[in-house]
């Protein structure tokens, strides 16, 4: 129980840093081009976002755990909890065409709360290496005002010290890592799109939901260095990821009796009564008012429109770990993304042996 108030009070903090971005409006009309270049730029922040968020987790202050197989086996295991910025400015744009206005000020930068489980395994034989994995999942949860968050990650890594903590000289090891990152922002929707051939205007009622999802996935090999000092140990850290992302960033519309669909001479029907070749239709004449690259998901219950985008991700972070048992670790990390000026920031806490 005291854990999970910890956790709960630790992801209220991250969000309570962060200024209320956005709350609704009376309906507003856009055209789905509007949609497709605000979706276009926002795609391009949600790259090198993902890539950032994927590094909570398995950012071991050491280098080397020692071996799996030995006669006391070396394993750890880790709860991580940080948040990591998003750039606002491109996705207030996209999401006002939903029906979402802006309060009197914006932020430049939302907070976006992350958490994730680490396990951590020896190796074994003459190699000094050490293989991780981790997970995290946080639910549909309010972040600010009437805007839910979600985001999932998981992530594997590899790691091999090439060199050892000996005197003045850091240990160093260098790995590969590879995450999974998925999540999305969502609330009721209000507005009316327009510029479909073959279509009318196509509105979002109250009860719908409208916001933007996001999926990735982010490789890259790490190199790191670790410093250990007195007794009790004081671990420092420092780090940098290189490598590459693949991510799909969209928006997404739900409810389909909510979505009312203009099919021509001013009549209208819900997403939900449209037959599967008029699902069809309509998902055809999206993409070709859309432009942009965006392809299309339409079904009885919701449309979703997504934007895939590929790039390099160049990423620092740093930290202190305190031993306070031996097996007992309290890391603090920062982090920096050079290429998309993001930062971020996590606690750990974790058992090793």
């Amino acid at each position: 129980m005291k854990q999970r108030r910890l956790f709960a009070l630790l992801v209220i903090g991250a969000a309570l840093l962060s200024k209320p971005a956005l709350s609704f409006a009376q309906t507003q009309t856009y055209t789905w081009n509007e949609v497709a270049g605000d979706l276009s730029d926002f795609s391009k922040d949600m790259r090198g976002a993902l890539a950032f968020i994927s590094l909570t987790g398995l950012s071991w202050s050491d280098t080397y755990i020692g071996q799996l197989i030995n006669i006391r086996p070396h394993w750890g295991v880790g709860f991580n909890v940080g948040a990591t910025t998003l750039k606002l400015d491109n996705l207030n744009t996209l999401l006002k065409k939903f029906g979402y206005t802006s309060d009197d000020s914006f932020m430049d930068k939302q907070l976006l709360p992350v958490y994730t489980i680490d396990l951590r395994i020896g190796g074994f034989g003459s190699v000094p290496f050490d293989v991780g994995i981790k997970w995290g999942y946080l639910p549909y949860m309010k972040l600010f005002n009437d805007i839910s968050y979600e985001v999932s990650v998981s992530g594997l890594d590899f790691r091999w010290e090439i060199l050892d903590d000996w005197g003045s000289t850091p240990s160093i090891a260098i790995g590969l890592e590879a995450s999974s990152v998925s999540g999305g922002l969502r609330s009721d929707g209000k507005a009316t799109l327009t510029g479909l051939s073959n279509f009318g205007n196509v509105t979002i009622g109250r009860n719908a939901t409208a916001g933007v999802i996001w999926e990735g996935f982010v490789f890259g090999l790490k190199l790191q260095a670790a410093k250990s000092f007195w007794e009790p140990h004081l671990n420092s850290y420092a780090g940098l990821r290189v490598g590459g992302a693949v991510t799909k960033t969209g928006y997404q519309l739900s409810g389909g009796k909510d979505i009312i669909i203009d099919v021509g001479s001013g009549t209208l029907t819900a997403l939900k009564d449209m037959s599967g070749s008029a699902l069809g239709n309509l998902a055809k004449a999206l993409e070709s008012a859309s432009k942009h690259n965006t392809d299309f998901l339409v079904n009885e219950d919701t449309i979703v429109g997504l934007i895939e985008r590929s790039g390099a991700n160049f990423s620092l972070y740093t930290g202190i770990a305190f031993d306070f048992s031996n097996r007992t670790y309290f890391d603090i990390a920062i982090m920096v993304d050079i290429l998309n000026s993001e930062v971020g920031a996590n606690v750990s806490f974790r058992y090793q042996q």
